[in-house]
């Protein structure tokens, strides 16, 4: 489980991209893969919680699976700051000389918070869906192991090379040739 409280950037979960900003939410469970790409002009930072798979109780494991991957939320201001306080909570917990059962029933309410965003929200990943950079990412994504010429993506974008790079560039923070040789 990550919450973010300050940055900005792209979350790729199972191939597709999501919005990072302050107030995302994410839950990994067996089988997703992902990766972030944060905005190298933001600072960002998150909460990042392993849980062990005894930790949520059977009830609220099993209303998590049921739900459609992937679980991501973007938290409205007011949850945003229970969550902090919640994870913060947790931290002195898990630091401090509280019990055990202190530290679950506080993870129970961060993932119960958490069910209820994932449940109740628009994944956050709808203002990506017709953007050009986006299938350009996922082409990248898919095809990365064979050569992909800038001249390629300009095509694609239906741009000069140059603007192509410039337009790249200024969506994601990274120069097209480190973007595909970073992924």
């Amino acid at each position: 489980l990550e919450f973010f409280t300050a940055g900005e950037g792209t979350h790729y979960i199972n191939g597709v991209p999501y919005h990072v900003q302050p107030g995302y939410v994410y839950l990994l469970i067996p089988g997703d893969f992902h990766r972030m790409q944060l905005n190298p002009r933001y600072e960002y930072n998150m909460w990042n919680l392993k849980l062990a798979v005894e930790v949520p109780s059977k009830e609220l494991s099993e209303e998590l699976h049921r739900l459609p991957r992937p679980l991501c939320a973007c938290l409205d201001a007011q949850t945003a700051a229970f969550f902090e306080n919640e994870l913060r909570f947790l931290d002195t917990c898990l630091q401090g000389s509280w019990n055990n059962l202190m530290a679950k029933n506080s993870a129970d309410r961060l993932l119960t918070v958490a069910h209820f965003a994932f449940a109740n929200n628009t994944p956050p990943s709808s203002v990506f869906a017709n953007d050009p950079i986006y299938q350009v990412i996922q082409y990248v994504e898919k095809n990365y192991p064979q050569e992909i010429p800038l001249s390629q993506v300009a095509a694609f974008l239906h741009l000069s090379e140059n603007y192509a790079g410039v337009y790249f560039k200024n969506a994601t923070g990274l120069h097209f040739s480190e973007y595909l040789n970073r992924t």
